[in-house]
C-alpha cells in the first residue's frame, strides 16, 4: 500500500481562510474608514471577490479528496469519514490538471460513497511545467488493469 496523494489541509483549510479573511478585513475597514462614501467600488470589489473565491473554492479546491492510497489492483480513496475503493480496471478517464494546485480527477463507472469524480493532489514531484510522473505511471497501470 503506497500513498499517491499529497494532502489538501492547505488548499481546503488554510489559504481559504486567509483570503476570506484578507477581503473581509478589507471590507470591514473601508466601511470604517467611510471610504464608500469617495467611490462604491470600496463596497462592490469585496463582495465579487468573495464571492468569486467562494465559488473557485467550490470548484477547485473543496471537492478534494484527503488522501488516496494504491493497494495494487484498487486504489482507496478517503475525504472526511467517507472512504470508496475503487478498481483500476473500473476508472474510465484521468484527467490531470495543471493548476494549482495540481489536481488529477479520476471518473470511474459506478458512483460510490464518495461519488463518480474523485479529485486529488498527485505527490508532488520536481520538473515545473511537466506531466507529473506518478501520475503517468497511474495511467499506464489503469490502461494496463482494462487490458487483462
Amino acid at each position: 500500500m503506497k500513498k499517491v496523494s499529497t494532502s489538501p489541509f492547505f488548499f481546503k483549510k488554510v489559504f481559504p481562510v486567509f483570503w476570506l479573511g484578507f477581503v473581509f478585513l478589507f471590507f470591514i475597514v473601508s466601511i470604517a474608514l467611510g471610504a464608500y462614501e469617495k467611490s462604491i467600488m470600496f463596497v462592490v470589489a469585496p463582495i465579487i471577490m468573495i464571492v468569486f473565491g467562494v465559488i473557485l473554492f467550490k470548484k477547485l479546491v473543496w471537492d478534494l479528496c484527503d488522501e488516496v492510497i494504491d493497494e495494487g489492483e484498487s486504489l482507496l480513496i478517503k475525504k472526511g469519514k467517507l472512504e470508496q475503493r475503487v478498481l483500476l480496471k473500473d476508472v474510465v478517464n484521468i484527467n490531470h490538471q495543471l493548476s494549482s494546485p495540481e489536481r488529477v480527477v479520476l471518473s470511474v463507472r459506478t458512483s460510490g460513497s464518495i461519488g463518480k469524480e474523485l479529485a486529488f493532489i498527485p505527490l508532488m514531484h520536481m520538473r515545473i511545467f511537466s506531466k507529473n510522473k506518478h501520475v503517468i505511471k497511474l495511467i499506464q497501470r489503469v490502461d494496463d488493469a482494462r487490458r487483462t
